[in-house]
């Protein structure tokens, strides 16, 4: 299982390469922080005027947390969250079913 790991990681860089020939902005890697690494050191390579825009137009565009957390939207999702996340009251009875 150690070999395949080292072989995996080893190889997030060829598909990073890969990827990003392949026209991919983003190049997500899950739960393997050594492959980040590898990645982030070794990928030698410019972001085209292409993805640059198009990495632009993925920011958000909503107004400011202050504005959100004056919304009635936010104000009601949060009422939903706290309702949630209390902890219901147990009642032990010994012997009874």
């Amino acid at each position: 299982a150690a070999r395949y790991a080292r072989r995996d990681r080893a190889s997030a860089l060829e598909r990073a390469r890969l990827a990003v020939v392949a026209g991919c902005d983003v190049l997500p890697i899950c739960n393997d922080r050594e492959a980040v690494h590898i990645v982030l050191g070794n990928l030698n390579t410019e972001a085209s005027p292409a993805a640059q825009a198009r990495l632009v137009r993925m920011r958000g565009r909503s107004e400011g947390p202050a504005e959100l957390r004056r919304s009635i939207q936010w104000r009601d999702a949060t009422a939903v969250v706290a309702e949630l996340s209390r902890a219901p009251t147990l009642t032990l009875s010994e012997g009874r079913s």
